[in-house]
Protein backbone atom coordinates (compact mmCIF):
# COMPACT_ATOMS: atom_id res chain seq x y z
CA UNK A 1 0.00 0.00 0.00
CA UNK A 2 1.17 3.69 -0.61
CA UNK A 3 1.31 6.26 1.62
CA UNK A 4 -1.05 8.85 0.82
CA UNK A 5 1.36 11.32 1.18
CA UNK A 6 3.22 9.97 -1.88
CA UNK A 7 0.65 9.20 -3.62
CA UNK A 8 0.93 11.79 -6.32
CA UNK A 9 4.46 11.98 -6.27
CA UNK A 10 4.23 8.89 -7.66
CA UNK A 11 1.47 9.48 -10.05
CA UNK A 12 3.77 11.98 -11.45
CA UNK A 13 6.79 10.01 -11.67
CA UNK A 14 4.58 6.78 -13.48
CA UNK A 15 3.68 9.49 -16.10
CA UNK A 16 6.86 10.68 -17.09
CA UNK A 17 8.56 9.27 -20.37
CA UNK A 18 11.92 7.24 -19.57
CA UNK A 19 15.22 9.23 -19.60
CA UNK A 20 16.94 9.33 -22.78
CA UNK A 21 20.07 6.66 -21.83
CA UNK A 22 22.36 8.35 -23.90
CA UNK A 23 21.59 11.90 -22.64
CA UNK A 24 23.99 13.64 -20.57
CA UNK A 25 22.38 15.15 -17.81
CA UNK A 26 25.40 15.96 -15.55
CA UNK A 27 28.70 18.04 -16.99
CA UNK A 28 31.78 16.73 -16.82
CA UNK A 29 33.86 18.46 -13.99
CA UNK A 30 36.62 20.84 -14.89
CA UNK A 31 39.97 19.49 -14.70
CA UNK A 32 43.07 21.70 -13.74
CA UNK A 33 45.01 18.16 -13.73
CA UNK A 34 44.60 14.82 -13.11
CA UNK A 35 43.87 15.10 -9.58
CA UNK A 36 42.06 18.06 -9.24
CA UNK A 37 38.60 19.25 -10.45
CA UNK A 38 38.01 23.03 -10.73
CA UNK A 39 34.22 24.21 -9.17
CA UNK A 40 32.94 27.63 -10.79
CA UNK A 41 32.67 29.94 -13.34
CA UNK A 42 36.17 30.11 -15.67
CA UNK A 43 38.60 27.68 -17.34
CA UNK A 44 40.94 25.80 -15.00
CA UNK A 45 44.55 26.91 -15.82
CA UNK A 46 46.81 24.19 -16.05
CA UNK A 47 49.65 26.75 -15.85
CA UNK A 48 48.57 27.68 -12.28
CA UNK A 49 48.27 24.08 -11.53
CA UNK A 50 52.05 23.76 -12.80
CA UNK A 51 52.91 26.69 -10.67
CA UNK A 52 51.52 25.52 -7.53
CA UNK A 53 53.23 21.87 -7.97
CA UNK A 54 56.38 24.00 -8.38
CA UNK A 55 55.98 26.05 -5.54
CA UNK A 56 54.79 22.90 -3.28
CA UNK A 57 57.26 21.23 -4.24
CA UNK A 58 59.80 22.96 -2.95
CA UNK A 59 58.15 24.53 -0.15
CA UNK A 60 58.02 20.60 1.49
CA UNK A 61 62.03 19.85 0.30
CA UNK A 62 62.29 22.83 2.24
CA UNK A 63 60.38 21.91 5.34
CA UNK A 64 62.42 18.59 4.93
CA UNK A 65 65.57 20.48 5.36
CA UNK A 66 66.76 19.16 1.96
CA UNK A 67 69.96 21.74 0.61
CA UNK A 68 69.74 22.39 -2.97
CA UNK A 69 65.81 22.23 -3.35
CA UNK A 70 65.43 24.85 -6.34
CA UNK A 71 68.00 22.32 -8.49
CA UNK A 72 66.06 19.19 -7.43
CA UNK A 73 62.64 20.65 -8.81
CA UNK A 74 64.74 21.86 -11.57
CA UNK A 75 65.69 18.49 -12.28
CA UNK A 76 62.78 16.95 -11.52
CA UNK A 77 60.94 18.87 -14.07
CA UNK A 78 63.66 18.18 -16.40
CA UNK A 79 63.46 14.51 -16.17
CA UNK A 80 59.47 14.76 -17.20
CA UNK A 81 60.05 17.01 -20.10
CA UNK A 82 58.29 19.93 -18.33
CA UNK A 83 58.54 22.91 -20.67
CA UNK A 84 59.47 26.28 -18.82
CA UNK A 85 57.02 27.97 -20.85
CA UNK A 86 60.34 30.40 -21.68
CA UNK A 87 59.83 31.75 -25.62
CA UNK A 88 63.16 29.81 -25.90
CA UNK A 89 62.09 26.62 -27.03
CA UNK A 90 65.01 24.42 -25.38
CA UNK A 91 65.41 26.01 -22.27
CA UNK A 92 65.78 23.91 -19.49
CA UNK A 93 64.19 24.23 -15.70
CA UNK A 94 67.63 25.86 -13.69
CA UNK A 95 67.34 26.98 -9.90
CA UNK A 96 66.86 30.72 -11.10
CA UNK A 97 63.33 29.53 -13.03
CA UNK A 98 62.55 27.25 -10.10
CA UNK A 99 62.97 30.53 -7.85
CA UNK A 100 60.95 32.51 -10.14
CA UNK A 101 57.66 30.56 -10.69
CA UNK A 102 57.85 30.57 -6.98
CA UNK A 103 58.06 33.88 -6.24
CA UNK A 104 55.35 34.68 -8.69
CA UNK A 105 52.90 31.83 -7.48
CA UNK A 106 53.61 33.82 -3.92
CA UNK A 107 53.26 37.52 -5.23
CA UNK A 108 50.10 35.77 -6.57
CA UNK A 109 48.71 34.82 -3.08
CA UNK A 110 49.65 38.07 -1.43
CA UNK A 111 47.66 39.82 -4.23
CA UNK A 112 44.83 37.64 -4.68
CA UNK A 113 43.92 36.55 -1.14
CA UNK A 114 46.31 39.74 1.10
CA UNK A 115 48.16 36.98 2.87
CA UNK A 116 51.25 38.35 4.69
CA UNK A 117 52.96 36.63 7.63
CA UNK A 118 51.38 34.23 9.64
CA UNK A 119 48.51 33.74 7.21
CA UNK A 120 51.26 33.23 4.46
CA UNK A 121 52.44 31.03 6.27
CA UNK A 122 49.30 28.77 7.27
CA UNK A 123 48.65 28.92 3.54
CA UNK A 124 51.95 27.55 2.24
CA UNK A 125 51.84 24.87 4.52
CA UNK A 126 48.26 24.07 3.73
CA UNK A 127 49.59 23.98 -0.15
CA UNK A 128 52.07 21.64 1.01
CA UNK A 129 49.72 19.54 3.24
CA UNK A 130 47.59 19.19 0.43
CA UNK A 131 49.65 18.10 -2.41
CA UNK A 132 51.66 15.69 -0.06
CA UNK A 133 48.41 14.03 0.49
CA UNK A 134 47.50 13.76 -3.32
CA UNK A 135 51.21 12.36 -3.74
CA UNK A 136 50.22 9.61 -1.32
CA UNK A 137 47.22 8.76 -2.57
CA UNK A 138 48.28 8.45 -6.04
CA UNK A 139 51.24 6.23 -4.39
CA UNK A 140 48.68 3.97 -2.87
CA UNK A 141 50.66 5.15 1.00
CA UNK A 142 48.78 4.98 3.96
CA UNK A 143 47.42 8.63 5.50
CA UNK A 144 49.62 9.30 8.64
CA UNK A 145 47.41 8.00 11.58
CA UNK A 146 45.80 4.69 10.31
Amino acid sequence: MIDPRFELTIELVRKLEEPDPDAEYFSQPKLASRTRAVVGPGTPRLADDLSERIYASYHALRRARCHGARSVVAQALNRRGIKTGSREADKEWGAEEVWDRVKRYENRLKDKFKFTGERLESARGAIVDRWIFFARIQLGAPKRGT
